[in-house]
């Protein structure tokens, strides 16, 4: 088999593949709801495995200090991380103000 073939190929089984999401259109609702966050989480780890196989490679060849680029991506995970988790907690404590059943904390 040529290489072009097999270029043709996968790229038609990888755009197969986007049409996957039509499927959730068929989905019961109930089904959906359990499954949103999951495929909601696996997109979001798609777009950041492809970003850093992408651009942290391109970043470390560019760079003149390997370090400092680790240094900035570790201190871009935390910020995200930390800033996640005060939504989150933000959210939580509205909801518990808000609720007539209060739980006891």
């Amino acid at each position: 088999m040529n290489t072009f073939f097999l270029i043709v190929i996968s790229t038609f089984l990888m755009s197969l593949v986007a049409w996957v999401g039509l499927l959730t259109l068929f989905l019961k609702e109930n089904l959906l709801k359990k499954i949103i966050s999951f495929l909601v989480a696996f997109s979001a780890g798609a777009l950041l495995g492809g970003a850093f196989l992408h651009m942290v490679p391109e970043a470390l060849s560019e760079s003149e200090n390997v370090l400092a680029v680790f240094l900035w991506l570790l201190l871009g995970f935390c910020l995200f991380f930390f800033w996640n988790n005060l939504l989150i907690g933000i959210i939580v404590i509205k909801f518990l103000l808000n609720t007539k059943n209060r739980l006891l904390i």
